[in-house]
């Protein structure tokens, strides 16, 4: 579908651009608070359907169809396992093992391996954007590591789990590019959360059935917070200012995102956050700078 971008924005613009940051950025102590006893793979399974509900409500009042393509629906399916599904499951284990404030930082390198997954699967072009990306990512995973090298190396699992997560992520956004789909972005949204049921239904019974129990207060807003702020009112907020606004817009709203997660995860569940952490944090946004925002800013030339 054809999109306009206004090179003008309002003060609503603005504002709404700052709660996904808000948004977004708070859901990763969120999610610590609600798998403190609560099975993760189901928690997660409830704040789909959750939102699946609400996007599909939003849309169907606004009039817009929700029908989609079959062969789209197989492409999109396809792309959904990687984009999300592998990318929700190694966020929730990844703010188990590490904590949420370490995850919001590793968490937003996606677009650094979004680049990198385009060259590597679609032979994009090596540019200089992206090699001083992945060069700040890996200067920021070292500092992560650095910050208490014992604990890695005797259990390294949650930073690896994070870090193929945000692959994950990135290699589905590169998949999602480069995969031409009729259908709108809020749409595809929703036939993307669709589309990673089957795999929570699967897992959730084989792994965590016997752990089954309806949610206390504090898990049950924590499902509802995923369902109703990550997953409906963040992406379509997102979806229709990002294709209105200028990409540095809604760059820069992204980029706040992890420094938001750092700070209410420190606040919200009393996690500490290092001068390393906080270093790793700075590349992380530096990196994300380079990568998302228009190269006639950087003075990195055309690309």
């Amino acid at each position: 579908m054809p999109t306009t971008q206004s090179k003008s924005f309002s003060f609503v613009d603005i504002a709404l651009l700052s709660f996904v940051s808000l948004g977004w950025g708070v859901s990763f102590p969120v999610i610590k608070l609600g798998l403190e006893d609560y099975p993760p793979i189901t928690f997660r399974a409830l704040s789909i359907v959750l939102g699946i509900i609400a996007l599909g409500i939003f849309l169907r009042a606004r009039g817009q169809s929700l029908t989609i393509p079959p062969p789209e629906l197989k492409k999109l399916f396809a792309i959904s396992q990687i984009n999300l599904t592998a990318w929700q499951m190694g966020l929730l284990y990844g703010i188990i093992l590490v904590g949420a404030s370490r995850a919001a930082i590793v968490g937003y390198t996606m677009p650094v391996w979004a680049f990198v997954a385009s060259v590597v699967i679609y032979k994009a072009p090596i540019n200089a954007r992206g090699v001083i990306g992945v060069t700040l990512v890996l200067l920021a995973v070292a500092c992560l590591t650095l910050n208490d090298f014992s604990q890695f190396l005797a259990a390294p699992a949650g930073l690896l789990i994070l870090i193929g997560a945000a692959m994950s992520w990135g290699t589905g956004t590169a998949m999602i590019r480069n995969t031409p789909l009729t259908i709108t972005n809020e749409s595809m949204a929703f036939w993307a959360l669709i589309c990673t049921l089957p795999a929570y239904a699967i897992l959730t019974y084989t792994l965590e059935s016997h752990l089954w129990r309806w949610p206390n207060f504090t898990e049950a807003w924590t499902i509802a917070y995923g369902g109703l702020i990550t997953f409906s009112f963040c992406y379509i907020v997102w979806y229709r200012l990002s294709r209105r606004l200028p990409p540095e817009v809604s760059s820069l709203s992204i980029m706040l995102a992890p420094v938001i997660g750092v700070i209410s995860s420190a606040v919200a569940v009393g996690e500490q956050v290092s001068v390393l952490d906080w270093l790793a944090l700075s590349l992380i946004i530096v990196a994300m700078g380079v990568v998302l925002l228009p190269a006639r800013l950087l003075g990195l030339g055309r690309r």
